[in-house]
This record gives structure tokens, sequence and C-alpha cells, in this order.
């Protein structure tokens, strides 16, 4: 296992149950085809995040009905490899949470 090595500023997006988005800040030495995006839910609810190349709709999952929403639970900080995806989706189960997302190589 490797540690996580930050190669950007960070983001900020408050998650609500209204979907929102934001462009990933990549530093020159990455590119949206190679990297990884720590995220960080700092909020005391669930929220789900979704990855993509513009402007990114975040639909929760429900039982029978898959969607593009993928969870991070509450507190916790979870590692994504990236492919050609230079934005960020979010949308919080419940309440407003903050999620912080910052680009760079390897793993938490």
């Amino acid at each position: 296992m490797s540690s996580f090595s930050p190669s950007s500023n960070t983001g900020c997006l408050s998650a609500t149950t209204t979907s929102s988005s934001a462009a990933i800040p990549l530093p020159g030495t990455l590119t949206a085809w190679n990297h990884e995006v720590q995220v960080a839910n700092t909020g005391t609810a669930a929220v789900f995040v979704a990855f993509g190349t513009s402007a990114v709709t975040v639909v929760a999952p429900i039982v029978g009905t898959p969607a593009n929403g993928i969870p991070v639970p509450a507190g916790a900080v979870v590692t994504f490899s990236l492919s050609g995806q230079s934005h960020i989706g979010v949308l919080a189960s419940t309440g407003t949470n903050a999620v912080y997302f910052t680009a760079g190589i390897g793993s938490a």
C-alpha cells in the first residue's frame, strides 16, 4: 500500500439533497487521465459522489434501482482512481455536508 501524495489545491463542495458539481483542481503535473482523488466527507450523514468530464449529476441508488452515486460514509476519507474524469459531483443523503476533494497520486 502506498501513501497518498497530494498534487493540487483542495476543493470543497457543500453536499445537499440536490446534486452539485465542480471541476477537480488539477496541476500541470497531472492530467484528467492519470490521477487519484481523495474525498473526505466531514458531515454527519453519508454523501454520494460521481465523477465525469463536465458537470456531473449524482443520483442516489435505491433498492432495486442502481444509479451513479458512490456512497462515502459520514466522517470517511476515500481515494478513487480516475481515468478521464475531471469533475466531481456530490449529493447528501440528508442535510448539508462539506465534502473536500484533492487530486494526487497513491492511496490513503
